[in-house]
């Protein structure tokens, strides 16, 4: 019975990550009638080893499919993580977090400098709401206006890395992230191994947005966290309902400030935009999450809806 169990668990580990179950069965045969010659001269060889065996020949095979996997994903194919890699990079994802909410400061790699994380970054009760968003959403390709220390990234990561869907990918934009932060965001980025997930655009997000919007770029989730200025919020949120699909939310931090909460009000009077929920009421950060009009803009061109 152990033996069928061992073969049981082999199947549910190839069901989960996707794999094709048959041609590991037929190695799995072909082993097993090998292996089992040997016993006209031994009895007490352990039955099990077929079923490792194709577990390695498997493994082994999709290492070496990694090349032409990284050339699938280049041409925009999707492509599936291997489950034990994906909870080993959720494990890590996970110890970073917890690192830098309990240590509430971090030490930067190009100078020595040291930064408190609070209050500029969100806390982790915001970023909690924020990767459930991710998962709620289904999301795979997000977007972020401010990287900062990191901490809103590494949520959106985690929340990513949840939903196992395949090729998922962050878009961060922060400015500031070399002078201000001194690249501390980018470092909790590679400590928690993101690094390949996510694209870091050292511009302000009023020309990043706009150069998306040329190449094709769409998404299903976007962060806003950058400038707190009313027109700056403004052109974020104009720019994101243009990338996002439609239906898609849009989670924003600092809704406390007037000038964040009026631009939002824009665009949930004049493009039928949904607030989906609002934080309790906080002096440092609170969120607001909006949904964008799953229906096209049809507003006469003399439209206007005081805000």
């Amino acid at each position: 019975y152990g033996d069928f169990f061992i073969a049981g668990v082999l199947g549910s580990v190839l069901v989960v990550e996707g794999t094709r179950r048959l041609p590991v069965a037929l190695a799995c045969l072909v082993i097993a009638a090998c292996w089992d010659l040997l016993f006209f001269v031994r009895d007490d060889l352990p039955a099990t080893v077929p079923v490792a065996a194709a577990l390695v020949v498997s493994e082994l095979w999709r290492r070496r499919s990694g090349l032409r996997d990284r050339d699938r994903l280049d041409a925009g194919h999707p492509v599936r993580v291997s489950l034990v890699e994906r909870f080993t990079l959720e494990q890590r994802l996970r110890q970073t977090i917890e690192r830098l909410v309990g240590d509430r400061s971090i030490v930067s790699k190009v100078d020595g400098s040291t930064h408190a994380i609070f209050p500029v970054a969100i806390s982790s009760l915001e970023g909690e709401a924020l990767r459930d968003w991710v998962i709620r959403e289904r999301a795979v390709h997000t977007v972020e206006v401010g990287l900062g220390y990191a901490v809103s990234t590494l949520f959106i990561g985690e929340g990513l890395l949840s939903t196992g869907l395949a090729s998922p990918s962050h878009v961060a934009i922060d400015p500031h992230q070399n002078d201000r932060f001194k690249n501390c965001g980018l470092q909790a980025v590679a400590d928690a191994g993101l690094a390949d997930l996510i694209d870091h655009y050292a511009e302000e997000s009023q020309t990043v947005l706009p150069a998306l919007l040329r190449e094709g770029a769409s998404f299903d989730l976007a962060f806003v966290d950058g400038n707190h200025r009313f027109d700056a919020v403004f052109v974020d949120l104009y720019y994101l309902g243009r990338l996002l699909r439609p239906g898609a939310i849009v989670f924003i931090d600092d809704y406390q400030l007037p000038g964040v909460a009026r631009a939002a009000a824009f665009f949930l009077t004049n493009l039928r935009w949904r607030l989906e929920s609002v934080s309790s009421s906080d002096d440092l950060h609170q969120w607001a999450v909006l949904r964008t009009s799953e229906t096209p803009d049809s507003r006469p061109f003399t439209y206007f809806a005081d805000f």
